[in-house]
């Protein structure tokens, strides 16, 4: 679903004009995806963790104070872009505009995804979130349409991952954590 959305808003170009309005480090980190893929095609090589990396490490987040579900009682934002698409305040599919000025950033992801997880080359997915340096609250995903993937990259720690594959979401998130459902636990 997602390389859909790709291939239309490759059809649109960034101009000057554009280019200029764009951030500098995201303008940076998608010259950076689009030399990382065009390396990859070139000598026939996986999109590695590392160049995810390197492509984040210079991709300026912006404080999003969204996702208030994940957000702990000290913190107002975090950093946190999701690239595909969304729904709107009034429940409409809608692309993310990061998707459309920095493509070759979106590709990469995908590209990486398959590359890592060649078993889940069908998986369709039609957004990805990425967050940085991010603690979060203990929450339920309010608008996964399906299945999820998750990956922790780079130095971290206490990156912990409790998962209910049960979770009706019948119960509150406290009395889910408390009911004797042990879950699954990922580190």
């Amino acid at each position: 679903m997602i390389d859909d959305i790709l291939h239309a808003s490759s059809q649109l170009s960034l101009d000057d004009a554009t280019v200029r309005l764009c951030d500098r480090s995201r303008a940076g980190a998608h010259q950076l995806a689009s030399r990382c893929l065009a390396a990859a095609d070139r000598d026939q090589l996986k999109i590695s963790d590392s160049d995810v990396l390197s492509v984040f490490g210079i991709w300026k987040f912006k404080d999003n104070t969204s996702r208030k579900n994940i957000l702990l009682p000290d913190v107002s934002s975090v950093w946190s872009d999701t690239f595909g698409l969304v729904r709107d305040r009034r429940g409409r599919a809608i692309v993310k505009r990061d998707c459309v000025r920095f493509p070759f950033v979106v590709s990469l992801l995908c590209r990486w995804f398959r590359d890592q997880f060649p078993l889940q080359a069908s998986f369709d997915f039609d957004a990805v979130t990425v967050n940085c340096n991010t603690r979060s609250a203990v929450h339920r995903d309010l608008h996964n349409a399906g299945p999820s993937v998750i990956r922790g990259l780079g130095p971290y720690s206490r990156g912990l991952l409790q998962y209910y594959s049960d979770d009706d979401a019948s119960l509150e998130i406290q009395q889910l954590l408390t009911s004797g459902s042990p879950g699954n636990l990922f580190d």
